[in-house]
């Protein structure tokens, strides 16, 4: 049954058009990145690019909060990421953004797109509705205080009150109470870990 749920979580999603499925892609990237506090527009960046005159349809402009710093990642296409007028116009986009206290990391699409990385932060991202019953968050969250870094399918085991207990443990990690690993093919065997031994 657990090898079924994986199977389920990793079903893709009708293709999406460039730029769009960078857009999808980054977003499920940040959601399941460990070291993200939050993260959101950064309409101040934007405004920039568009003074400097940068095809906003080429860029994903998010700004990421960590623990101890705060970013504004500006994703890019393929084609816009090997575009020579592109990278001179982000180029001044940095230095812009720094005059505005803003440090602008750029994002070639190879990255976004890693996998496996990108399989399990789609799945993840693909749970983040889901519904998570009280008494399962908390069962969860206690092995983990005791264990402090369990298996997927043990954390699955505790979710007594969810039909889809997978499905939960991935949502819990989509709201930032868990972490998972993603860095390896999810699995029964995957790394979860308490949030705050992660930071």
């Amino acid at each position: 049954m657990t090898a079924n749920l994986i199977h389920d979580l990793h079903h893709d999603d009708a293709p999406l058009p460039s730029p769009s499925r960078l857009d999808h892609c980054l977003e499920a990237r940040l959601l399941a990145d460990f070291r993200v506090a939050c993260h959101g527009a950064d309409p101040v960046t934007e405004r920039l690019a568009r003074l400097i005159c940068i095809d906003p349809e080429g860029l994903v402009i998010r700004r990421v909060r960590f623990a101890h710093r705060t970013v504004t990642v500006v994703a890019m296409t393929g084609e816009s990421w090997h575009s020579t007028a592109c990278r001179y116009f982000t180029d001044r986009l940095r230095e812009q953004a720094s005059l505005q206290r803003r440090r602008v990391v750029l994002v070639p699409p190879s990255a976004v797109y890693r996998r496996p990385h990108l399989d399990g932060s789609m799945a993840i991202a693909r749970c983040s509705h889901a519904f998570v019953p009280d008494e399962d968050r908390q069962a969860i969250l206690r092995l983990l205080r005791e264990e402090r870094k369990v298996p997927l399918a043990a954390c699955a085991d505790v979710a007594h009150r969810s039909r889809a207990p997978m499905r939960t443990v991935l949502a819990l990690a989509a709201a930032r109470a868990i972490a998972i690993d993603v860095s390896r093919p999810l699995g029964p065997t995957t790394p979860v870990l308490a949030r705050l031994t992660v930071h």
